[in-house]
């Protein structure tokens, strides 16, 4: 089927009044400046984070991202279906460039890749690229019910009814981004692993590396019916408010020498570690936040204790299954299931 065809309508996130709260437009900067844009969100550094709502005028919006996901207060909506992804699969023979922009890590994907399901419309993507904190702390840029994550990715997307990113990242419905968040585990995860194996070779701002095509769904949960949806923004400069974000509700685990290698292999652009790259998190100003589940299944207080935890996940269709499934987690489930 061909992009953005065939496609039913979605009540959830295009249209105002219909669930979600519409995106007001994004201020539209001069047309001298989208090269420059589009560079910046995929590869240059961001200026000081103090000066952000001084420098762009969205960065001081009232849909702002990220945001603290309060469990208790999002709303089921039977009308989120599963993320459907397409081309994700790239063969070894296809290379991809990673390069430390200064602020993150940032790898370039093919817009043979794309969003087919459970967006209203098809996305196609531009990049993915991860938040972490320090050895102090941890970083991820959305919390839930408070509780900051050891780090989280972002895969991010424009939808295909307009010509090109620059064109839709302007766009209240321009952006999906897929986020995941990244958790310590027992062992070793392969498939973060082909990006941690370059991370030597981009350690100061600018410098960048090819590296070989791999199955890119293998770095979010294998689950993708279960996440929150609502109306955003970039979480760096120029910050447009045009992103339908997925946040999803399963972890991704790494090991604690993956997570150090993630966390202190960087060089930002003064040549100190690049560490703590998130944004805090923003106000919703009476945002929407929809879940794709009921979120009272999975409250704390309707989970019984010890092993029965693990049937709980099991009737949640969260069971794992082998070494795959043991690197990803409930989100909800990650700090209740214990004993």
């Amino acid at each position: 089927m061909p992009l953005g065809a065939g496609l039913p309508p979605d009540p959830h996130g295009l249209f105002p009044g219909q669930g979600l709260s519409p995106s007001p437009p994004p201020s539209k900067p001069p047309s001298w400046l989208f090269p420059h844009v589009v560079s910046f969100l995929l590869f240059l550094p961001i200026p000081d984070r103090n000066r952000w709502s001084e420098d762009y005028q969205d960065c001081r919006g009232t849909m702002q991202s990220p945001i603290n996901i309060n469990m208790a207060n999002t709303i089921f909506s039977p009308h989120l279906r599963a993320i459907q992804l397409s081309g994700y699969s790239l063969p070894a023979n296809e290379m991809l460039k990673l390069k430390n922009n200064g602020h993150t890590v940032v790898l370039e994907l093919p817009q043979s890749m794309a969003i087919t399901g459970g967006y209203a419309q098809q996305y196609r993507a531009v990049q993915l690229h991860l938040h972490w904190g320090a050895t102090t702390g941890p970083g991820s840029e959305h919390t839930i019910n408070g509780h900051r994550f050891s780090a989280e990715i972002h895969v991010v997307h424009y939808n295909t009814k307009y010509d090109s990113f620059k064109e839709a990242m302007v766009q209240p419905d321009g952006l999906a981004v897929l986020g995941a968040f990244l958790e310590m585990g027992p062992r070793d995860n392969p498939y973060y692993q082909e990006l941690l194996d370059h991370m030597q070779q981009i350690q100061r701002e600018g410098e960048e590396v090819l590296v070989p095509g791999f199955n890119i769904a293998s770095l979010l949960p294998v689950n993708l019916k279960y996440y929150y949806r609502y109306n955003g923004s970039l979480t760096t400069p120029p910050c447009y408010q045009s992103v339908r974000w997925t946040v999803f509700n399963q972890t991704m685990m790494i090991s604690r020498d993956q997570m150090l290698m993630l966390i202190t292999s960087l060089r930002n652009d003064d040549g100190k570690p690049l560490q703590s790259n998130y944004r805090q998190t923003q106000s919703l100003h009476g945002r929407t936040v929809l879940a794709s589940f009921q979120p009272t299944f999975f409250a704390p207080k309707q989970l019984p204790a010890g092993k029965e935890c693990v049937e709980c996940a099991q009737g949640a269709g969260m069971q794992r299954q082998g070494k795959e499934q043991e690197l990803r987690h409930p989100v909800s489930l990650t700090s209740i299931c214990i004993g």
